[in-house]
């Protein structure tokens, strides 16, 4: 027990400072990918004339600059979105799960050909590969199920919705984070799992890293209410009280109106009910060795690494001095088991050597944590075409201001009549043969045709830093048509590279937040769980074999992966093109295997697909396969007797069970069930065993 640590207050204050100074070196490492990342998210959707805040000016343009009569924000940011975005990520990826493939062997690995102790020992190993294949195909279906199913009913518009707001994210700021965990819905004890997004300011990076691979701990930025904290962290009501680090929105209407003290309790923080912690993730222990033994103690230390290990999680706040997941009462009365319990990651993906999220970079900056945001590298190109497009729209305002000059000697009427605005103007002079004496217009200099040929090139080389073509736009380079078609795809080809790369980014993230939920099912999803979605069946295997296996084996035998091109827009016109050059070439191909085999399968796979590419519902044209021989009678009857056999041993078993449940032991009700269970299921398998062997049986007596 950790009882000897005394009855003393905040033993692990030390630890909590040490934490919350990492915390602050990471912020000040993060600053300057933070400040980039706001400079583009105020381009892309900040509001009209953003840039000529008194703030933003000092910060990114070096000081004030004459600010201009009309402040216009050109809508570069924007428009990388939104071409970029719908390209990347169109629907949910398919998802898929194999198994890693087994090895080939040969007779001639276990000894002489035509030795008998060789050819029993290929038989086997044949025989036991042949027998795990059908585990893995059974646990790859499950798996494959599972991950199709919870991206829609993931909360917050599914998985659709998070990956937008990440890749979002990752077009402006530069990364996008998911975080794979269960979850419960309202009122619901069944566990499901997803990926949720939440924000790249809420993540923190070991600053003594070079990426977040080799990082040794990570932090999530969590605010939420006090009352939230305490029951997530099993905290008595009130005891964090005072330790408030916001007041929302929601207090602040509270007590604005009625309550005499609320200006007194707010200048004293009673009214701060947001709270804002950090949930560490260390692959360096506890802590101990940051803030050195001579702070906690060398006992301390040392029992914490015995006891936790190197990877451990922690929850600190400012100013709360303990560990919200081990606060001292609680750690003074634990057994080692406890303490273990306390510092557990919530999900243990260090077994995969990876972190408890996901993230999407497209350009990483080397020896750097923090990548690089796509639209960075044309900020300054950016900047100066928003401020030369205002000052060109204030000068153009100027020059169009018609500017009168008239002598004094002018009838006193003339100057209301030139400035009434009307279509026709009239005015009386005794003489009109000197008008252009007594009345001049002024001519203001016009606009240096080089400040426009400056902002498009300025233009031009923000599309070439970011990517946006012409072709993106549907447009001709330069405005010149292609000549051939060998040109027109040489120009398509060079303008896809970087969209197809970034596709592919994308799909390595999806395929990594499928592998993580996979292994998140794994750990919280049981057989209870999949009520309503898998019958009976399912959740005796989903038991079997994938409960009963070892988190090792589902990690590192089954790998998650999303198909190609499965969360990008369909380009229907390649689809329609792919089949139609697939029926020319493989439908009488397919026609003639018909034909010879009485098989439809393979004709109607192409029908299929052609009424997938033309959104065209087939179902009507699809061939009937023959009907099937009638089986052999004698067949039929030992398929007849052996379920007959097999229903007086589920007979006996749930007599058994009845015996067992007047007993009262809830033991051995358990086990009859699960063994009535099984009789169940197994003679459901031998009857389609039977009639597969009876049906076998009848098509080689009548091929003879």
């Amino acid at each position: 027990m950790y009882a000897a640590l005394g009855p003393q207050a905040d033993v692990l204050s030390p630890l909590v400072q040490s934490w919350l100074g990492k915390i602050r070196l990471a912020q000040e490492a993060k600053q300057p990918f933070n400040d980039v990342g706001r400079q583009c998210m105020e381009f892309f959707s900040g509001s009209l004339g953003f840039m000529w805040q008194p703030e933003f000016m000092q910060k990114f343009v070096g000081g004030p600059l004459i600010t201009p009569r009309f402040k216009v924000t050109i809508a570069k940011a924007f428009e990388l979105v939104a071409l970029y975005g719908p390209n990347l990520y169109w629907q949910n990826p398919a998802r898929m799960v194999k198994p890693r493939k087994a090895i080939g062997i040969s007779p001639e690995l276990f000894g002489a050909l035509g030795d008998p102790n060789a050819m029993m020992l290929f038989q086997i190993a044949q025989q036991s590969q042949m027998q795990r294949a059908a585990v893995n195909n059974v646990v790859s279906a499950l798996l494959n199920a599972w991950l199709n199913y919870t991206p829609a009913e993931q909360p917050g518009g599914g998985l659709a919705t998070h990956a937008s707001q990440g890749i979002t994210e990752a077009l402006t700021k530069g990364r996008a984070c998911l975080w794979p965990k269960p979850y419960s819905m309202p009122g619901s004890n069944r566990v499901i799992t997803g990926c949720f997004y939440d924000s790249v300011d809420n993540l923190l990076i070991d600053p003594d890293s070079t990426s977040i691979h080799d990082a040794r701990w990570i932090s999530q930025t969590v605010t939420a209410p006090v009352w939230q904290v305490e029951r997530d962290f099993q905290l008595p009501p009130g005891s964090l009280q005072g330790y408030g680090s916001y007041e929302s929105a929601s207090r602040q209407g509270e007590g604005s109106n009625w309550d005499p003290m609320t200006s007194l309790d707010r200048r004293i923080g009673k009214t701060f009910d947001l709270m804002t912690y950090q949930k560490i993730y260390s692959k360096g222990g506890v802590g101990g060795r940051l803030c050195g033994n001579s702070m906690v103690g060398p006992s301390l230390t040392q029992a914490f690494d015995q006891v936790v290990g190197d990877y451990a999680y922690i929850a600190v706040a400012p100013n709360v001095p303990f560990i919200l997941n081990a606060p001292t009462q609680r750690l003074n009365m634990a057994f080692d088991s406890d303490v273990e319990r306390m510092f557990r990651w919530p999900i243990p993906y260090w077994l995969d050597d990876k972190w408890p999220v996901t993230v999407l970079d497209f350009y990483t900056k080397p020896n750097n944590p923090w990548p690089i945001a796509p639209m960075a590298p044309g900020l300054g190109e950016l900047t100066f075409i928003n401020v030369m497009m205002s000052m060109l729209m204030n000068r153009i305002w100027h020059t169009t201001r018609l500017i009168a000059l008239g002598k004094k000697s002018l009838p006193p009427d003339f100057e209301t009549t030139l400035k009434g605005g009307g279509d026709f103007v009239y005015g009386k002079m005794d003489q009109t043969d000197d008008v252009d004496k007594d009345l001049r217009f002024v001519e203001l200099p016009p606009i240096d045709i080089n400040a426009w040929k400056m902002v498009d090139e300025a233009m031009v080389l923000f599309d070439k830093r970011t990517g946006l073509s012409e072709l993106l736009y549907s447009m001709n380079p330069g405005g010149v048509a292609s000549r051939s078609a060998e040109d027109a795809a040489t120009k398509k080809q060079y303008a896809s590279i970087r969209p197809e790369y970034m596709a592919n980014q994308v799909s390595s993230w999806m395929t990594e937040a499928a592998d993580m939920e996979k292994f998140c099912a794994r750990w919280f999803v049981q057989p209870q769980d999949l009520q309503g979605f898998f019958g009976p069946v399912e959740q005796y295997l989903w038991q079997q074999y994938i409960m009963g296996e070892s988190p090792e084996v589902v990690v590192r035998e089954f790998r998650a992966t999303v198909a190609a091109n499965s969360t990008r827009k369909p380009d229907k016109y390649r689809d329609v093109e792919n089949v139609n050059q697939l029926l020319q070439f493989f439908g009488p191909i397919a026609q003639m295997w018909a034909q010879a085999t009485g098989n439809p399968q393979s004709i109607n796979g192409v029908l299929q697909k052609w009424g997938s590419a033309v959104e065209e519902d087939v179902q009507e044209l699809l061939l009937s396969p023959p009907p099937p021989p009638s089986p052999d009678p004698a067949a039929q009857q030992a398929a007849e007797l052996q379920a007959q056999q097999m229903q007086q041993q589920l007979q006996m078993a749930q007599e058994q069970h009845g015996q067992k449940m007047q007993q009262g032991s809830e033991q051995h009700q358990q086990k009859m069930a699960q063994q009535a269970q099984t009789a169940q299921l197994k003679l459901a398998l031998a009857a389609i065993a039977g009639q597969q062997k009876a049906q076998q049986q009848a098509q080689a007596k009548s091929a003879a």
